[in-house]
């Protein structure tokens, strides 16, 4: 959708909400095309983003350019998902006081609050089961919480990736599934 296209249905309908969403590569589109849309004011500020296992978009410039027009964006992380920690933001060789923590200037460093559901919180079916327990990550680095899933990169799994509806979706739309109580946390 161009800005020609979205611009008159936010100001027909300036009470809705505009949401961008998308898994993987579709949530880094999503974040791209939500940046592009409120940096020409296409978009109004309230815009929400929400994306699954998204990778890295932009650097630490971007990330806080991106945090000031977007305020509410949430990645969300399920378990141990590899694709959110690449491309890799590259160690940092331990300079103090350095508001990167482990990420090197310049390289890849992720936008938005990240929303980790750690494996430890799953119920109704052991290691497979849906993930109900979770944390906003707002430790540091900003954005790069290494108390969140960035804590766990050498143990990540590519099967958490490819999971995100059947550890989250039942629990997210457990209101529209015939059996919700068997997904209840």
């Amino acid at each position: 959708m161009s800005d020609d296209d979205l611009e008159p249905l936010v100001r027909a309908y300036p009470n809705y909400e505009v949401l961008y969403t998308g898994h993987s590569l579709g949530g880094a589109m999503a974040m791209i095309g939500a940046f592009d849309l409120r940096r020409t004011n296409t978009i109004p500020s309230s815009t929400l983003v929400y994306t699954f296992g998204q990778p890295r978009v932009g650097n630490y410039a971007f990330s806080q350019l991106y945090d000031s027009l977007l305020s509410e964006t949430y990645r969300i992380v399920s378990g141990r998902d590899l694709v959110p920690h690449v491309p890799n933001c590259r160690t940092n060789s331990g300079i103090p006081g350095d508001p990167l923590g482990y990420c090197v200037p310049g390289a890849a460093y992720h936008a938005g609050t990240e929303i980790w559901y750690p494996d430890t919180e799953r119920v109704a079916g052991g290691s497979t089961g849906i993930l109900c327990g979770h944390r906003e990550c707002f430790g540091g680095p900003i954005n790069e919480d290494e108390a969140c899933s960035n804590g766990l990169i050498l143990t990540s799994n590519v099967t958490d990736h490819i999971r995100y509806w059947d550890t989250l979706g039942k629990r997210i739309f457990s209101n529209s599934i015939k059996n919700r109580q068997a997904y209840k946390c």
